[in-house]
């Protein structure tokens, strides 16, 4: 691609992402580092499609992964990893992926 086009990429996901940010917390970068460390939570953008455009533009903001690597120096965050990765509730949302 030349840089041009990939330079008018940028920018449109850039004009878009209000657009497509459905006004829950994973509309900022922390809200959506909350949620993709969360095992909870991670699942949600691929169950549906306009929240998955969202977190995937929100995953280009450098912002982000500022935002992971701060909540990942955090202790606390890998307990609450590991605690609702034993939760029966949580397989259940991983295995329909497996088994729609």
């Amino acid at each position: 691609m030349k840089v041009a086009q990939l330079t008018a990429a940028l920018i449109a996901a850039a004009v878009m992402a209000p657009a497509f940010a459905n006004g829950t917390a994973a509309a900022t970068p922390e809200g959506t580092a909350s949620m993709l460390l969360n095992p909870a939570t991670v699942v949600e953008p691929f169950q549906n499609p306009k929240a998955a455009v969202s977190t995937m533009i929100m995953l280009m903001d450098p912002a982000t992964l500022a935002a992971m690597m701060t909540q990942g120096m955090n202790p606390a965050t890998y307990t609450q990893m590991g605690q609702a990765a034993l939760d029966p509730r949580i397989m259940q949302k991983y295995m329909q992926f497996a088994d729609p």
